[in-house]
Parts: C-alpha cells; sequence; structure tokens
C-alpha cells in the first residue's frame, strides 16, 4: 500500500489542527471551572493614609520638567508614589 505525499500531509495537519482545538478547548474549559469554582476576591477598599508629602524642591522640578517636556500645556494635579 503506498501513502502518497499529499495524503500524510493533510493528515498530519489535520491531527495537528485536532490538538491544537482540544488544547484550546481543555484551556477554556479550565479557566470556566476555575472562575465559578474559585472567583477572585473584590480588592479590598483602601483606608485612608497619610500621604507623605513630596518635598518642595522634588515638586518644582517635576513641574518643571514637565512644563518644559508639554511646552506649558501639561499640568501636574498629583504626585504619588507607586
Amino acid at each position: 500500500m503506498e501513502i502518497s505525499v499529499w495524503t500524510l500531509l493533510v493528515v498530519g495537519l489535520g491531527t495537528v489542527f485536532c490538538a491544537l482545538l482540544l488544547i484550546i478547548g481543555m484551556g477554556n474549559l479550565l479557566i470556566s471551572v476555575v472562575n465559578r469554582f474559585f472567583p477572585e476576591e473584590e480588592p479590598k477598599a483602601q483606608t485612608a493614609t497619610a500621604v507623605a508629602a513630596v518635598a518642595p524642591n522634588i515638586k518644582a522640578a517635576i513641574e518643571s520638567a514637565v512644563n518644559t517636556i508639554t511646552a506649558g500645556k501639561g499640568k501636574v494635579e498629583s504626585i504619588e508614589k507607586i
């Protein structure tokens, strides 16, 4: 029995395609099950904490840099440490 190259190509590509579809389907199923039985907790509201004040010279430097880069169109509304 002789198998042509094209038959081998189609069977091989079809097998890979079916395997990838199976992997994607099982991944989506796993994600659904995990999300249903172990939902992500809601983030707690941040309590009012005292934010350390930025030194005046640092604030002035940041405002000057923003003013220079944006040609006077930008405005610094708040400075927060990330």
